[in-house]
């Protein structure tokens, strides 16, 4: 680890300690905006607050695609989204008939690395919501990245009945979180984000949430059968105001979008599961999270060795509703092509409503000695 990793992860380890010092022990538990003489909790003391909140269900609202995520969100209106369930669901969702509602997202980048410049429809996602009566619902994104020809990116069938949820169909998967104030992917996203045709079941309340899932992968063990056999599952907890926790597992990593071994038609002699656990700490204007995605052993050595891991931390400061800026320090570890580590910082500024426009600057270091620096920049519209 070089000496600018530890400078960002000794900004970031401080400003959490500095969030927790002010929310728990100088303020005595009062939430971001409490008045000390107002407050409740005054008379308590920290660990008397520290138990009762853990005792006490969270001030949190409930993502609204109906996710295990929890929403624990920066006060900010900069940017249109932080995760990817929460980008499938941009837009201001209109009516078009009684049951049909329609959204969209468009997203123009420019990128300057070194003497090359790129400008790129990154985005353009068109989003059908079909109400079919109670709360069930199908929904289904058309989505096109990087220019290329529109296609099916989910397309599911959503049944509810009280705190129990079910979504079936082609969906991304809840492993991983991805929480993120920048344009580029986090490499957490790059090695664990799956989409899949499966079967999705959750358990959601404001406190915690639950949910497992199955699904045929197109990824197989040498001699396997073709048959449904792949699964994982997440939890997600919010035990104070402000703070989410989560963990999730998924049967076989090679299941995800990463392909790791589609250089061999995705046949390889070990199955390895993968594993993620993250946290978002937000307290009003500032938020820190972290998360850490990776195979829970390594692989075969015929299928190639190494046990992948990625980690991403990220603290985030909006000191306007309309204004976020951002720093990321993330890292890897045998994932080819991905940077051994990468950080740089961000900066977001919505002008008007449902107007978005983010600048961010990165440096990698991969592990040939090949540094790189880029520059991006992202319009972005809601619709």
């Amino acid at each position: 680890m070089g000496i600018a990793d530890v400078v960002w992860m000794a900004l970031i380890l401080g400003g959490a300690g500095y969030l927790l010092y002010r929310s728990v022990w100088k303020k005595k538990g009062c939430c971001q905006g409490c008045d000390n003489a107002g407050c409740s909790k005054m008379s308590l003391g920290a660990p008397a607050v520290l138990l009762g909140c853990l005792l006490a269900p969270a001030s949190t609202t409930l993502a609204a695609d109906g996710s295990d995520e929890i929403l624990v969100a920066l006060a900010s209106t900069a940017e249109i989204y932080h995760t990817p369930a929460e980008k499938k669901t941009a837009g201001l969702g209109r009516n078009i008939t009684e049951q049909i509602t329609i959204s969209g997202l468009i997203e123009l980048e420019a990128r300057f690395s070194g003497p090359g410049s790129d400008l790129t429809l990154a985005t353009a996602q068109l989003g059908l919501a079909i109400a079919a009566g109670g709360r069930n619902s199908g929904n289904l994104i058309l989505l096109s990245e990087d220019g290329g020809v529109p296609a099916i990116d989910e397309a599911t069938i959503d049944l509810w009945e009280n705190c129990w949820s079910a979504r079936l169909g082609l969906q991304y998967l809840p492993f991983g979180h991805f929480n993120t104030h920048f344009i580029s992917d986090p490499l957490i996203l790059e090695l664990g984000e799956t989409r899949k045709t499966a079967v999705l079941g959750r358990f959601q309340t404001d406190l915690f949430g639950l949910s497992a899932f199955v699904f045929n992968g197109d990824e197989k063990q040498a001699g396997e059968k073709d048959r449904i056999r792949d699964w994982g599952a997440g939890v997600t907890v919010a035990p104070l105001h402000g703070l989410e926790i989560g963990a999730s597992y998924l049967s076989d990593l090679a299941d995800s979008n990463a392909e790791l071994f589609a250089d061999v038609d995705n046949v390889y002699e070990k199955r390895v599961a993968g594993w993620s656990a993250f946290a978002v700490l937000n307290q009003g204007m500032v938020e820190l999270s972290g998360e850490v995605l990776g195979a829970a052993e390594s692989f075969a050595a015929a299928d190639g060795g190494g046990k992948p891991l990625a980690w991403n931390l990220e603290l985030a400061f909006a000191p306007t509703e309309k204004v976020e800026l951002a720093a990321r320090v993330e890292g890897s570890r045998d994932i080819s092509a991905a940077a051994e580590r990468r950080y740089g910082v961000a900066a977001s500024w919505s002008p008007r409503e449902q107007v978005s426009l983010s600048a961010e600057y990165l440096r990698a270091a991969h592990r040939d000695g090949d540094d790189e620096s880029f520059v991006t920049a992202r319009l972005a519209l809601e619709f």
